[in-house]
């Protein structure tokens, strides 16, 4: 699944239903409350991919 975050364009390409998921929709449908979630100190905090406006991809890979 790819989350996106879309800022209003008249050329932004349409969405691929399955594929991509809106940032927004999916924090409209997410509950109120957040339970605690214990983690061990080296597990995975996020994966970030991007080509940035470089047009070169890129990868970032994190941990707490």
């Amino acid at each position: 699944m790819i989350v996106v975050e879309r800022k209003p364009s008249a050329d932004a390409p349409k969405l691929q239903p399955g594929k991509h998921e809106s940032f927004n929709d999916l924090l409209a449908a997410a509950d109120k409350k957040c339970g605690v979630e214990w983690v061990d100190a080296e597990d995975p905090l996020f994966l970030l991919y991007t080509s940035g406006s470089t047009g070169k991809h890129s990868q970032k890979f994190s941990v707490q």
